[in-house]
């Protein structure tokens, strides 16, 4: 018997029916938003996600976000904290706050920078 997701994802479909749609779909068929999520982690996973100069745009990209000046100072703050020196939880505290203050409605940002 499938596991219901948890309900405080809001979501109606279990595990199965998700993992279904992603993988059993045809070659340029939308992957719906969960699939997107999805491949946005599997991507960001990868070294190459933080490899090059445009990993702010990609990132803005996969995870569908407007780069305004918001989302740009997000960016410059992860930046220098993956710069900085000291303690790895401070600074992905640090990142997660700044860039759930800036951009409160993507918890998925704030995540994937304080994972970084």
């Amino acid at each position: 018997m499938p596991r219901p997701l948890p309900a405080t994802t809001a979501r109606t479909e279990d595990e199965n029916t998700l993992r279904d749609h992603f993988y059993l779909r045809r070659d340029g068929d939308d992957p719906g938003p969960a699939g997107l999520l999805y491949l946005a982690w599997r991507f960001l996973g990868t070294p190459a996600a933080v490899d090059s100069k445009a990993w702010p745009s990609k990132l803005a990209d996969m995870l569908g976000l407007r780069m305004d000046d918001a989302l740009q100072d997000v960016f410059a703050h992860a930046s220098d904290q993956l710069r900085g020196e000291g303690s790895a939880v401070r600074a992905a505290a640090a990142v997660a706050t700044k860039s759930l203050r800036l951009r409160p409605g993507s918890r998925p940002l704030a995540l994937w920078l304080a994972d970084a």
